[in-house]
């Protein structure tokens, strides 16, 4: 069972992480052409498509290199609650 006073909770595990990613998806486009209209950068238009996978792509890729370096996590609940991840790397490594 995790513990709130844990340094990596529940948004750092395969659930948060999609929760997080959905709503980084849903608000991603709409700000993000609204700060570039602002700014007046030419570009091609922004996809759902392109803001929802760019938004699982960061954040199931941080939950990812987390639970490599992180021995709080529970990278993979609900579906699982140990953190098979853990020194799949040295640390050295995984900064390279």
């Amino acid at each position: 069972m995790m513990d709130w006073l844990e340094l990596h909770g529940y948004s750092h595990t395969l659930a948060g992480a999609v929760a997080i990613g959905t709503i980084a998806g849903l608000i991603g486009k709409p700000i993000s052409e609204a700060v570039l209209d602002w700014l007046k950068v030419p570009r091609y238009p922004l996809t759902w498509r392109a803001s929802f996978t760019a938004a699982y792509l960061g954040t199931l890729s941080h939950l990812v290199l987390d639970g490599i370096m992180h021995g709080d996590k529970r990278t993979w609940w609900p579906l699982s609650e140990r953190n098979g991840l853990l020194s799949f790397l040295t640390i050295p490594e995984l900064h390279v």
